[in-house]
């Protein structure tokens, strides 16, 4: 009968080989966690770390759509499931900025567009349809619903305009290449964007831009989830 509390039970001579080569093989194994999967060479400083869009951390300008092409061009996103507009990625030149001749845009209905009016607002209402890429920076006739986005008149006129103007100063000072990215930034499956971000960097290297421009209006409180609003 074994007894407890008196130290190990003695082994066989055959048993007693048997654990010391089990004892030998897990001392050369490396430990992995259990539930681990992936490369084992892994380490804490080398995964991917999880990032949320619009973090501090995610503002480092990124461009990955660029293929190294010199070719001016615009890229638009498909719509989503939920009919929201993608980032939109360009190759800008001075020659192929917009005319100043604006399509009709009256028949786009971007994601969560409800519109309202209210008072103290410069015209009135509370939303634009806001291009992604600005009609003064890319010659585009079209209404295209890719490149337009339900946002409040001071994102449009008071964020984003001021940033589409430095860049086309500077397409018209320098005649360099401007690589441009417009990201509309949603939350879940919100219809109204919180914010865009603006990103734009000359391939000469004379012009750097990395801002985020909040979908907001002073004295108004918008549900993005829809586009309804009402007064603070």
């Amino acid at each position: 009968m074994a007894r407890r509390g008196k130290g190990r039970p003695r082994l066989g001579g055959a048993w007693a080989i048997v654990v010391a080569a089990l004892t030998a093989v897990l001392a050369q194994t490396p430990w992995e966690a259990p539930g681990v999967i992936g490369d084992p060479t892994a380490s804490a400083s080398t995964a991917p770390a999880a990032t949320t869009a619009g973090a501090p951390e995610d503002m480092a300008a990124s461009f990955s759509a660029y293929d190294g092409s010199r070719e001016p061009h615009a890229t638009f996103s498909d719509l989503d499931g939920n009919l929201r507009c993608g980032p939109v990625f360009a190759v800008l030149d001075e020659a192929h900025m917009g005319s100043g001749e604006r399509p009709d845009i009256s028949g786009v209905e971007p994601s969560g567009w409800r519109q309202k009016r209210y008072d103290g607002i410069d015209g009135g209402w509370l939303y634009n349809r806001c291009h992604l890429l600005g009609d003064q920076l890319w010659n585009d006739d079209s209404a295209n619903w890719k490149n337009l986005v339900t946002g409040t008149r001071q994102m449009n006129v008071e964020g984003m305009l001021p940033i589409e103007n430095e860049v086309a100063s500077h397409l018209r000072s320098t005649g360099h290449l401007v690589m441009y990215q417009v990201t509309p930034l949603f939350e879940g499956e919100e219809a109204v964007c919180r914010a865009v971000r603006m990103e734009a960097s000359c391939l000469e290297g004379d012009l750097k831009i990395d801002e985020r421009v909040e979908n907001v209006q002073d004295g108004i409180v918008i549900d993005y989830t829809d586009g309804s609003s009402r007064a603070a």
